[in-house]
């Protein structure tokens, strides 16, 4: 008996879905090793070999169908004509398969299915959502969420939201929730911290957000805040924004841009891969993350796991993952924002306070109690 594992959100540049996956997969394993689980995915094979993000072992192994390109597949998809997935992999009806990322392909046994649903920004906030990406969602992920035996989903404000606009059952969904591995993410010394500088050529003291470059972040928010600090810290105090290129992005660019030019610290990283965002989180001075919506919020508990103090927006599920830990804003207050920085930057006392309710805040979520969630989600499904 096994478990698939949909994995197109690992086999790439990995963002948000990419990495809970790969982290709770890694646990799920980790906890239980005699759990036999099957990653699968699409890649030609005139395209080389793909990048696989979990190293296979004998109860975890990698299905990747090399004579159909996934673009084909996926257009099959959208006609409704496309092969049963489970039939293609020559999986068992006793197997069962988990989709992470909103949607699930058609099976021929699809009474053993697990749809992960992480959020509804797309219908919430859909003027955050990449415009070919809202109607694949809107279409799709209903027609899934129907077939699915189970969804999964990664907090109590995604799971009311669920709830409420899909008419599920409570009894039909299981919370599986993120968390931080701190035998990666903790304060790095100053070596490490040192070489991230460096290499990134961040300010001596900075004030960090770390996470798509979108308009869903609020990074505007961000930025105006920023602008509006008083300048003396404005002068020591630089702006670092970590993380990959996202969409509409293009207003976003040019407010940096302009803010540059008249004499403002801001340095873009670009997408910054594993090894090295700890430590630029630990080089920070406080972690600000204005999020407009999000399904959890990694982010924020990141930077608690290297020590570092955080400021977030009060919305969605924000609020439960940072809990009393950091300083919790109104999203749209940019004035609230900026004193809300001020002040932290200002106060080293408020900031330990806020580091020491951090660590155990931590404590709450981690990757062994999400590991015995998804296996609690699979237990029912069988």
């Amino acid at each position: 008996m096994s478990t698939y594992v949909e994995g197109s959100s690992m086999i790439k540049q990995r963002t948000g879905v990419g990495q809970f996956t790969k982290r709770l997969l890694e646990a799920y394993g980790k906890e239980y090793p005699e759990a036999h689980i099957k990653i699968f995915g699409f890649k030609f094979f005139t395209q080389g070999e793909p990048e696989y993000p979990i190293k296979s072992s004998s109860k975890l192994e990698y299905n990747i169908n090399r004579w159909l390109p996934g673009r084909v597949y996926n257009q099959l998809f959208k006609y409704n004509i496309a092969p049963p997935i489970d039939l293609l992999l020559g999986a068992r009806k006793s197997d069962v398969f988990l989709y992470p990322n909103f949607v699930q392909f058609p099976m021929l046994y699809n009474n053993k299915s697990m749809l992960m649903i992480h959020d509804l920004s797309f219908v919430h906030f859909s003027q955050f959502t990449h415009p070919k990406d809202l109607p694949y969602k809107l279409k799709y992920v209903p027609a899934s969420v129907k077939k699915a035996s189970r969804i999964i989903t990664i907090s109590e404000n995604s799971k009311k939201e669920i709830m409420e606009y899909y008419g599920v059952e409570e009894s039909r969904i299981s919370l599986v929730h993120p968390a931080v591995d701190t035998k990666y993410f903790y304060r790095k010394p100053q070596k490490d911290i040192q070489r991230v500088r460096k290499k990134y050529c961040l300010p001596s003291k900075y004030i960090l957000y770390a996470g798509t470059i979108e308009p869903r972040k609020n990074i505007d928010g961000l930025l105006n805040a920023y602008a509006s600090l008083d300048k003396s810290i404005i002068s020591i105090y630089g702006l670092v924004l970590a993380g990959g290129k996202g969409w509409q992005d293009d207003g976003i660019l040019e407010r940096i841009q302009k803010l540059k030019d008249s004499g403002f610290n801001i340095v873009q990283t670009g997408y910054v891969p594993d090894e090295d965002l700890p430590a630029i989180y630990s080089g920070a001075t406080l972690f600000v993350f204005p999020s407009h919506y999000e399904g959890f919020g990694i982010p924020p508990l990141e930077a608690m796991a290297c020590g570092v103090p955080v400021i977030s927006a009060n919305n969605s599920s924000l609020s439960e993952a940072v809990g009393d830990a950091g300083i919790l804003v109104d999203a749209s207050n940019t004035q609230q924002l900026g004193i809300s920085i001020e002040s932290l930057i200002r106060s080293g006392k408020r900031r330990k306070e806020l580091v020491n309710k951090g660590y155990v805040q931590l404590k709450k979520f981690t990757w062994e109690k999400a590991a015995r969630e998804l296996n609690d989600a699979i237990n029912l499904v069988r």
